[in-house]
């Protein structure tokens, strides 16, 4: 038996079901980030102050400019699962050979050990328990019985290690949360130990945001899917799906996730082409309105869902002028496999902080102004605060901010900027922001010519002919386009 001992409690303490006592958690995604429309999905996300969210991985797609894109902070990441990929220990990740075959090859016969002609079903075999039943217990993992092949997995296990590697070469951090490729994920137990949470493609999720089990994160289905929109010439049709999958998930204060490959837009022109991503996100703007929507990527929010559900709760105790707010993380899966995989959550994975709001009322902090040691305050004004609780700590325990009194607070500004001057390049803005100059227009393939990284209220930029706007970030998330 585990005994915790905590100090004595002076203020209660809300844990927010969803960030910054949010109402709904908004995601929109894609697979793989192509420059032909990586960038007017980026500009959309600017104008209408919303997160799009790209799963994306090294064998394909934009790689140069993705550390500056994630820096920027509207386009959010995750990783493209190559569920049909492997890693040999003596050459270069690789496709499962014949995969998508129905007859084998000579590569097939040499990798699964059967032979040359002999059929097989397409889409076949998948990481985990296929491939060890067609390799007769060579290759893959036994679920069923929780061994892994005689080869010890390692292909596999190589492979998702080379994705962690690029990743953290990219980001600066492991990721959290991927997408299935193929559609496909089959043993969603070899996934555990690399993801907090992985999407499926297949429709029909559940919205809830409470109670979900480790497996069920792992190729969790999607609320929406607006390419089918353009793919079957019914947009209408699409956006009514889509607006009811938004309007559910503030009914349900839970999680709606909506797919789309972006750059399958462009194969669309008689549609409106690229220009499809600005109705999209058009579409979800309006449909959010005025609502305290959360907007974000898959990897904010499954950390944001393991971090609150496994923090039982939050003390809120007042020592020698200063506010401790202590959060409980106990990991509840520690000690627990599953298909002799170990469930425990992956804690050098979590950057995403936990907000809890608090009362200051009849407290010696009362009418005054507040300050934390480590993560952002929202201030509610009558004494309220929502205040964020980093996890900064790479295991299983306590979590912890000092709140103070202070003359010089900085609480988050969750407004827009405002353009408060503009001229031939130069721009100005009333918060400190990060700036993109984008080139054309949302008819055709956008491209970005300058990045301005670091937060400032002005901006300056060369133009040229095909120089159409300004995007404006600030430090807390809100963004704006301008037009030039």
């Amino acid at each position: 038996m585990k005994v915790k001992f905590l100090p004595k409690k002076d203020i209660d303490v809300q844990i927010c079901d969803i960030y910054e006592d949010r109402d709904a958690v908004i995601i929109q995604h894609t697979d793989v980030l192509y420059p032909t429309t990586a960038y007017n999905a980026e500009a959309c996300g600017f104008k209408f102050n919303l997160k799009p969210c790209a799963f994306h991985w090294e064998y394909s797609g934009i790689q140069d400019e993705l550390t500056e894109i994630y820096h920027t902070g509207v386009i959010k990441f995750g990783v493209y699962v190559p569920t049909d990929r492997y890693k040999p220990a003596d050459g270069a990740s690789r496709y499962l050979p014949d995969y998508g075959n129905t007859i084998i090859t000579e590569a097939g016969a040499e990798y699964y050990g059967k032979t040359i002609g002999e059929s097989k079903p397409a889409g076949y075999p998948n990481n985990g328990q296929e491939l060890f039943d067609y390799t007769n217990g060579v290759k893959g993992y036994d679920v069923a019985n929780g061994i892994a092949g005689t080869e010890g997995n390692m292909d596999f296990i190589r492979q998702m290690e080379e994705v962690d590697n690029w990743y953290l070469e990219k980001f600066k951090r492991l990721p959290s949360s991927g997408s299935d490729r193929q559609g496909k994920i089959c043993s969603k137990e070899v996934y555990m130990p690399y993801y907090l949470g992985i999407r499926s493609t297949n429709l029909y999720g559940s919205y809830s945001f409470e109670n979900i089990e480790r497996l069920d994160f792992i190729h969790k289905r999607i609320n929406s899917r607006w390419e089918n929109g353009f793919q079957n010439n019914n947009i209408a049709g699409a956006n009514i799906l889509l607006s009811d999958a938004i309007n559910n998930a503030f009914i349900e204060k839970g999680m709606m996730s909506d797919f789309v490959h972006w750059h399958r837009t462009a194969l669309y022109p008689e549609l409106g082409g690229v220009y499809l991503l600005h109705e999209l996100y058009e579409h979800i703007s309006d449909i959010i309105g005025s609502r305290n929507a959360w907007s974000t990527g898959y990897s904010e929010a499954v950390e944001y869902y393991w971090f609150k559900q496994m923090t039982k709760r939050v003390r809120g105790s007042i020592n020698e002028n200063k506010l401790y707010l202590i959060a409980d993380f106990d990991d509840e899966f520690i000690n627990q496999q599953i298909a002799g995989i170990d469930k425990e959550l992956l804690y050098n994975r979590i950057k995403q902080p936990l907000s809890v709001r608090i009362d200051l009322t009849g407290t010696e902090f009362e009418n005054q102004d507040i300050i934390s040691n480590n993560g952002g305050i929202i201030s509610l004004g009558d004494n309220k605060y929502i205040v964020d609780i980093p996890f900064f700590t790479e295991n299983n325990g306590f979590k912890s901010v000092v709140i103070s009194k202070t003359a010089n607070p900085k609480y988050k500004n969750l407004n827009k900027p405002n353009v408060i001057s503009y001229d031939n390049g130069i721009i100005t803005t009333d918060q400190p922001c990060r700036a993109v100059l984008f080139e054309n227009t949302f008819n055709e393939t956008m491209t970005v010519s300058t990045r301005k990284l670091e937060l400032n209220t002005t901006h300056s930029f060369e133009l040229d002919s095909n120089s159409k706007y300004i995007g404006l970030i600030t430090e807390y998330g809100q963004s704006i386009l301008y037009n030039i």
